[in-house]
């Protein structure tokens, strides 16, 4: 009955349907809806009725009696067709599905050739997008290479800057020092022409070895320290433990200088160096200053006092002096503790560290072992001088206690308590700021 050409149909279900519809008397079927034609969808030119354009176009054949009779003849034909099919549902429908059969070829090949199309519209977004993306990738790859070479190049800059402001400030700290001992050496001329005598001081006295006094005490004191301070590897690790309080203080940059007062052998200033950090000592031992010049490291041979009273205000990050303070008289401690106040910047570290008297041993024994001490400084007076000059943040930190090896058994009051006041800790230190404002 149907040649099955189109996959899309169900053939079985559409025999079925027609089989059903066949069988049904015709006048309980409800007439289908009317079929659209191509002469019933023409519709007349507006405001133009129906029956003038049929007039209208059957005037025009009038001129031509056979062609006109076949049209009328044909028309007419068409006409009761279609009322027959209207009048049987299932050729109506047929007519119908076959209409569908003969357009749904058209339609495939309209979605197809809008599919080819929308392929070659997407193919030409990709490569567009490709385009886009290596171009992206291109440029970002030059972005990157351009901020690497300026960022080495302001690294370099930097460092060579800060190389060149370090070098900078130990030049002028090296010219306050050559006009110190310009004025010293002008003032002791000066002595010399006006008593017309040779000017003799108490450090030009002669040893029993024909050598200046100073030159031999300077000496001493070296090989003294060399016995008795300890390995210069040991000091070095122990004075490491002031660093994380410089570098949180800022200190130790071109423009905030740490300046280490009675730097003697220079270990302090080794760790400080080798930290990347600008640091630089006084001593007025020449035989110290020699030493710690010979590795490479920056010292002054200065008095302490005149070296300090000569720098700018503010123009110091960090003022230290390690085992220096006990030999200073007080009124020379709190002449330097005003001073140092003075050159500090705002926000600006002091160090101090000194043996500590709460210990019996050292206040009786070790502390005398050094002939230059004059008298040792309780933790509380030194923190109460240091704070009474004008420092704030004062903390008192307790150190390097005696061997373990050393102690009474533990856990006996007595014991415990021996081993606090005998071999507690040798040391302390005084660390405070000065004021930001």
């Amino acid at each position: 009955m149907f040649l099955e050409q189109n996959p899309h149909i169900d053939y079985a279900a559409l025999k079925a349907a027609v089989e059903a519809e066949l069988q049904r008397p015709p006048g309980r079927v409800p007439p289908p809806a009317p079929l659209r034609t191509p002469l019933a969808n023409t519709s007349p030119a507006p405001g133009l009725p129906q029956s003038t354009v049929a007039s209208s176009i059957g005037a025009r054949l009038q001129r031509w009696p056979r062609v006109y009779g076949l049209a009328r003849k044909g028309w007419h034909g068409l006409r009761a067709a279609m009322v027959a099919i209207r009048k049987r549902p299932v050729l109506h429908y047929c007519v119908r599905w076959a209409r569908w059969q003969v357009s749904l070829p058209k339609l495939a090949d309209l979605l197809a050739a809008q599919a080819a199309q929308a392929d070659q519209q997407r193919a030409v977004l990709l490569r567009l997008e490709h385009t886009l993306t290596q171009r992206q990738n291109v440029l970002q790859a030059e972005i990157e290479r351009m901020e690497h070479r300026l960022g080495t190049h302001l690294s370099a800059n930097t460092a060579e800057h800060a190389r060149i402001e370090g070098q900078a400030v130990l030049l002028r700290e090296s010219l306050d020092n050559l006009q110190q001992v310009w004025q010293r050496f002008k003032s002791e001329a000066a002595q010399v022409r006006t008593a017309g005598t040779q000017a003799k001081t108490s450090t030009s006295v002669s040893s029993a070895a024909g050598a200046p006094l100073s030159t031999v005490m300077d000496k001493f004191y070296q090989d003294f320290e060399d016995a008795w301070r300890g390995p210069q590897a040991v000091i070095r690790e122990r004075v490491a433990h002031y660093l994380p309080r410089v570098t949180a203080a800022g200190a130790g940059t071109p423009d905030a200088p740490l300046t280490d007062l009675g730097c003697g052998r220079g270990e302090w200033l080794a760790v400080l160096t080798e930290a990347g950090l600008t640091a630089f000592g006084v001593d007025s031992n020449a035989t110290a200053i020699a030493r710690t010049q010979a590795q490479g490291l920056t010292a002054f041979e200065a008095d302490v006092g005149e070296w300090m009273s000569a720098r700018a205000s503010e123009s110091l990050g960090a003022v230290s002096a390690l085992h220096v303070v006990e030999h200073l008289p007080f009124e020379v401690l709190v002449r330097t503790l005003d001073e140092a106040l003075r050159v500090l910047r705002p926000g600006g570290l002091l160090i101090l560290e000194t043996p500590d008297p709460a210990n019996i041993m050292v206040a009786t024994s070790s502390f005398w072992l050094d002939p230059s001490h004059l008298r040792p400084i309780p933790a509380d007076l030194l923190a109460f001088t240091v704070r009474s000059r004008g420092f704030e943040a004062v903390e008192i930190e307790r150190l390097h206690p005696v061997d373990e090896t050393l102690w009474f058994t533990a856990g006996h009051e007595v014991g415990d308590r021996l081993n606090s006041l005998l071999y507690g800790p040798q040391d302390y230190a005084i660390i405070a700021r000065k004021p930001q404002a």
